[in-house]
């Protein structure tokens, strides 16, 4: 007889579907709300740099860490007009679901206590170089409206 290791004894089913709905479904409705609408609006209504902090602070609304979602979503916004495609602010979104969903499921990873007094100076400084190498200049186009603009000038 083989011996197959098992996971638990039970399966839990809501845990298995809140996962598959977190890699799939919430990333990109997320995204392409909060960075493929309200970006590109609120861009083109007040400007670049008002419409990813307000887009971002929308986004950050929606959960409950009002500080970390709005750094994260900062991010994915920059991502999102430095690659000009959603599918990079998605793809990082749900590894970000990922990572949150094992922290919060497998034994002995909530019990992991990072040390805080060396891992902020470390991810403030890196975002703050991120955010100065790759915030868009005033004069910048969103990616939708980009190639519509460079069909428009050909």
């Amino acid at each position: 007889m083989v011996h197959r290791p098992q996971f638990g004894s039970t399966i839990n089913v809501s845990a298995v579907a809140s996962l598959i709905q977190g890699l799939t479904l919430v990333p990109i409705v997320e995204e392409f709300v909060f960075r493929g609408l309200l970006l590109h609006r609120w861009a083109r209504k007040w400007g670049m740099t008002r419409g990813l902090l307000l887009s971002s602070f929308a986004f950050s609304l929606m959960h409950k860490d009002l500080l970390g979602t709005f750094v994260f979503g900062l991010v994915m916004a920059l991502l999102y007009v430095r690659t000009q495609s959603l599918v990079v602010p998605i793809v990082c979104h749900a590894l970000d679901v990922g990572l949150v969903f094992v922290s919060q499921t497998v034994p002995g990873m909530g019990a992991v206590n990072w040390n805080l007094s060396l891992c902020f100076p470390v991810a403030l400084l890196v975002l703050l170089l991120f955010s100065y190498s790759h915030w868009p200049k005033s004069n910048s186009f969103l990616p939708y409206f980009s190639a519509r603009q460079q069909t428009k000038d050909s």
